[in-house]
């Protein structure tokens, strides 16, 4: 995979993350979305 691609892919990542996060503090509280995300990394 080029190092282009890589990028661009991270890039995508982070921007739904970070709508997601903007997402969950509104309906949820700031906390919840660390919470939950703690959760799925531990699996």
């Amino acid at each position: 995979m080029s190092e282009k691609l890589q990028l661009s892919i991270n890039a995508v990542i982070e921007k739904r993350e970070r709508l997601i996060t903007e997402w969950f503090s509104e309906e949820f509280g700031n906390n919840s979305y660390k919470y939950l995300n703690n959760k799925i990394k531990k699996g």
